[in-house]
Order: structure tokens, then C-alpha cells, then sequence
């Protein structure tokens, strides 16, 4: 397990889908600005966030929660869980 982890925020019709996609794109980019430096810990929630858009389930993520529909505003933490699988969790209203 890398031990990556990444905060999310949803809210504003914006669900967890969305907010992954955002964060792999703002990280893409960081990524690229700063391609002569190696980033070990960037590449560790890139994979992450990579894994998390190919296999997670967002219909039934969606419907499962409030928050993570982004019908209510949260910050979420994705992480890998102890098989090393990935994993959100909403940590708390973020209004």
C-alpha cells in the first residue's frame, strides 16, 4: 500500500465522479509544469485517482449518499483501504 491520500470536495451539483476527475486534471497538469522534478507522492495519488476513475462504481456511489451525489456539500478522503483497494469515506458537511 502507498499510504496516498486525497481530499475531495463535492457539493454544488458537483458529485464524486466530478471531483475525481478535477483532481486528476489539476494533477495532470501540476504534473507536466513540473516534469524535470519527480514527485514520487504525486505519482502515488495519480495511480490512485487513476484506479479509483476505471473501477469504482459511481451510479452506486451516487445514489448512495447525499454528498456524494453533490447534493450536499462535503470534503471526502480517498485512500486505499487494507487490501489496497480504493476507497472514499465523507468526512464531514462542508458548509
Amino acid at each position: 500500500m502507498d499510504g496516498a491520500e486525497i481530499l475531495l470536495r463535492t457539493g454544488g451539483g458537483h458529485c464524486i465522479e466530478w471531483a475525481a476527475k478535477r483532481e486528476y486534471r489539476t494533477l495532470v497538469d501540476r504534473l507536466i509544469a513540473n516534469a524535470e522534478r519527480e514527485d514520487p507522492d504525486a505519482e502515488a495519488r495519480l495511480a490512485l485517482l487513476l484506479e479509483f476513475l476505471e473501477q469504482a462504481d459511481f451510479a452506486a456511489l451516487r445514489s448512495s449518499d447525499e454528498y456524494l451525489s453533490g447534493e450536499k456539500e462535503a470534503t471526502c478522503l480517498l485512500l486505499r483501504d487494507e487490501r489496497g483497494v480504493p476507497r472514499v469515506y465523507v468526512l464531514r458537511d462542508a458548509s
